[in-house]
């Protein structure tokens, strides 16, 4: 792969998208992203001081919601999505966001998923979103060096 990460296969993308869309049509987007937050600050509450001290956590909210919403409308052109991810692993090395965030990030996230689709939830899924999210944080970890020359920015 030419950006260092193995991007979620056609069946992986299938699975995000369901559940994306199940969260969607249920309103449940506002709850998955209180319940990740709640268990980030759980699984390390010293990081709301970190990282959230100055943050208004309702616009905090949106933006992950939005960014979700990017990603998982993106993934059938993950090569569209790279420069833009890239970027925002840069601004989150800004904000203070270290190597060892990401594996809480993603378990925060994993366990929000399991708690606000409940049954729908099952490993598939889980393992879904893992390589999407695994793959990501592969290409935020690297910042925009992940992009290709001349590659198109999503968005």
């Amino acid at each position: 792969m030419p950006w260092g990460v193995e991007p979620p296969d056609a069946e992986q993308v299938k699975l995000v998208r369901a559940s994306w869309r199940m969260l969607s049509a249920a309103g449940q987007r506002a709850q998955l992203v209180q319940c990740f937050y709640d268990r980030l600050f759980e699984l390390d509450p010293a990081i709301r001081e970190r990282l959230f001290r100055d943050t208004d956590m309702v616009q905090q909210g949106k933006k992950l919601e939005d960014t979700l919403s990017f990603v998982v409308k993106g993934l059938d052109h993950f090569e569209f999505l790279v420069p833009a991810v890239g970027l925002l692993g840069e601004r989150h090395v800004g904000y203070g966001v270290t190597e060892a965030h990401y594996d809480l990030l993603r378990q925060a996230l994993l366990d929000a998923l399991g708690v606000t689709l409940g049954d729908h939830f099952g490993s598939a899924e889980n393992d879904a979103w893992r390589a999407t999210y695994d793959a990501l944080a592969g290409i935020m970890k690297q910042g925009p060096a992940s992009a290709p020359a001349g590659g198109a920015v999503g968005g």
